[in-house]
């Protein structure tokens, strides 16, 4: 809305009406345009913040004391706030070979790690008996329906 006022009442002639038509187009258009910017930056911020963490998370994995199980907690505790406010809980899948007998041959096994907070057992199945759906979630700035 865009509000003209004069002390006296009076109709406006027609090329007051379009000029003031225009200003509120005017107004309007710079309104959509700063609220649009706000949207990038907070977006922009958004991405900067995660890349922080992940940097965080690169850091540590780069120290030659860290675990490969510490490196999957830094992992997977950052994971959830990449989906707020939607609660998730992170897993990794590892796919490694290990020998049932000393002699025998390697076997592929899928490894499922998750968060040690998260109470869930890390298991190890048979790649050629795992019929699970592998699956890959990305955070676009949008909460996917």
């Amino acid at each position: 809305m865009f509000y003209i006022d004069y002390r006296v009442p009076r109709n406006f002639s027609e090329p007051e009406v379009k000029i003031v038509k225009a200003l509120a187009g005017l107004a309007a258009t710079a309104i959509s345009n700063w609220r649009a910017a706000q949207g990038l930056r907070d977006a922009q911020e958004a991405r900067e913040a995660e890349l922080r963490q992940l940097g965080g998370v690169l850091e540590r994995a780069l120290e030659p004391q860290v675990t490969e199980r510490e490196i999957v907690d830094l992992l997977l505790e950052r994971v959830p706030a990449l989906f707020a406010p939607l609660e998730v809980t992170a897993g990794i899948t590892l796919k490694e070979w290990r020998r049932d007998e000393p002699d025998g041959e390697p076997v592929a096994y899928h490894h499922y790690l998750y968060p040690s907070q998260s109470g869930l057992e890390e298991k190890w199945i048979p790649a050629s008996k795992d019929k699970g759906i592998n699956c890959r979630a990305i955070r676009t700035g949008q909460i996917q329906r």
